[in-house]
């Protein structure tokens, strides 16, 4: 047993989502919790297999910590119900706030931190606005033009295939027996609905409508930083935020047996979650 384990239990669980059972990992301290609860929210797609190794790690430190910690899968990912077919948006949102109460409810802690990644980020920041749930947030490298990031999943996908010896042409020309079906688009192994593609195209981090928690922390892993402008719009709403540009490995990115844990990130949000 690791030494993070021996500080917590790690409990599988299903619960409830507009008619649909989201699975989830309930971490919770060994002894007396503290009262404040955190939910970890991933991305989506390749994007949530590639960053699930540091997700689990930082929900052993933080449970450690004597914090009661829920990761889960959303609707059509993961161990969850459904496939992405099922999957949009707005669904998404209602996973993220199905999810919050039941952690809530396993908790029973008032204070919740949510700490979203790329997608799961951007999630926890129109839920935040629009339900008021989380009095702290870390975004961590949320995706702050949709269209941008489909255009290079899309290029990550012509690559894996030009590495394997096909070609997008070649692909595209099998789909009526190898690829997705019509209304799809498959990208590095997931067959996104239309539906979905459109509401990625559509996605913008900014503007900010309102404050989506008390406190935020942005961590920003690129060798150049990119969270400025968001940076400012969460002061004009009077949140108290700080940011960590912590230039390392984007391991949503890298293949699963070539990524790091990047650790600085992961000490940096914890010092950040148990401080308060």
């Amino acid at each position: 047993m690791s030494s993070l384990n021996a500080h917590a239990s790690l409990a599988p669980a299903f619960f409830p989502s507009a008619g649909r059972q989201l699975f989830g990992c309930l971490h919770e301290p060994q002894g007396d919790p503290q009262e404040r609860a955190v939910l970890l929210v991933a991305p989506f797609g390749h994007e949530a297999v590639r960053s699930h190794r540091a997700f689990r790690r930082l929900a052993g430190k933080l449970a450690a910590h004597g914090l009661t910690v829920l990761r889960f899968d959303f609707t059509g990912c993961g161990d969850s119900a459904g496939d992405l077919n099922d999957a949009s948006w707005d669904i998404w949102r209602a996973d993220l706030a199905s999810a919050t109460r039941y952690l809530r409810s396993q908790s029973r802690c008032r204070r919740i931190t949510c700490i979203g990644m790329r997608g799961g980020a951007n999630l926890a920041l129109q839920v935040g606005v629009e339900r008021g749930e989380f009095d702290q947030m870390v975004l961590w490298q949320p995706i702050l033009e949709g269209a941008q990031a489909l255009e290079h999943l899309r290029a990550m996908h012509r690559a894996l295939i030009d590495q394997c010896g096909g070609s997008p042409t070649t692909s595209e020309s099998s789909q009526a027996s190898l690829g997705p079906a019509v209304g799809e688009e498959e990208l590095l192994g997931y067959a996104y609905p239309s539906t979905l593609i459109q509401q990625l195209e559509q996605l913008q981090a900014l503007p900010v409508p309102g404050a989506p928690a008390s406190r935020v922390l942005l961590v920003d892993n690129g060798q150049s930083s990119t969270l400025g402008a968001l940076e400012s719009e969460l002061r004009t709403h009077g949140v108290d935020v700080e940011s960590a540009h912590l230039p390392d490995a984007e391991i949503w990115h890298e293949e699963v047996y070539k990524a790091l844990l990047p650790h600085p990130s992961l000490q940096t949000m914890e010092e950040w979650v148990t401080r308060s």
